[in-house]
């Protein structure tokens, strides 16, 4: 009779143990699928935002005169892109936060640092897109005026500070992907347990 209680006592024991075990495996798991299918849509929101700017400034910087109607249209789906990027920004914060780790939200967008004319080192990727997305505003403003030639350091600094924006994106896309790497081999000794 001791034999079976304590037999029993064990197994119960033994379920409980599995049953949480794989309760926080599925968990886990779940938060490391939302994690990369978040990483996926803030790299494709990177990338777009990234390449219309790319686009701007391959169609400034050519060496024939920019066509006014190539212009409108590569314009146009830069503002489309950008106001994407900061509608959904909010968004990408707290889930940068919530799925990767905290404090992620604020290598996104720091306070108001994308609303200072004057920024030079930015801390945040919003404001690396701020001071590219100036520059290029610099230029193509001037040759969408018709009454201005942008300079030789207008076309260097949109340049430099795409360029910079650029390396800026794909160290937070790296650091961010590197955290959802580590988030998986943590997850992999519950899965033999």
């Amino acid at each position: 009779m001791l034999t079976t209680l304590v037999g029993g006592l064990l197994t119960q024991w033994y379920q409980d143990q599995n049953w949480r075990r794989q309760s926080q495996f599925e968990y886990e798991k779940r938060q490391l699928d939302e994690a990369q299918k978040f990483m996926e849509r803030l790299s494709t929101s990177v990338s777009l935002h990234l390449w219309n700017l790319r686009e701007l400034e391959l169609l400034l910087s050519g060496a024939t005169p920019v066509n006014p109607e190539e212009l409108e249209k590569v314009w146009t789906a830069f503002k489309e892109g950008r106001n994407k990027w900061y509608m959904d920004l909010p968004l990408h914060q707290s889930k940068a936060n919530l799925l990767l780790a905290p404090g992620m939200k604020e290598l996104l967008r720091t306070g108001n640092e994308t609303q200072d004319p004057n920024l030079q080192n930015p801390k945040s990727l919003a404001g690396f897109f701020a001071i590219a997305e100036r520059s290029t505003l610099r230029v193509t403003n001037c040759v969408r005026s018709k009454t201005c030639q942008p300079t030789a350091g207008d076309i260097a600094q949109m340049k430099t500070s795409i360029d910079r924006l650029e390396t800026a994106a794909t160290r937070y896309l790296e650091y961010a992907s590197n955290l959802i790497y580590r988030k998986s081999i943590d997850l992999q000794p519950l899965t033999f347990e």
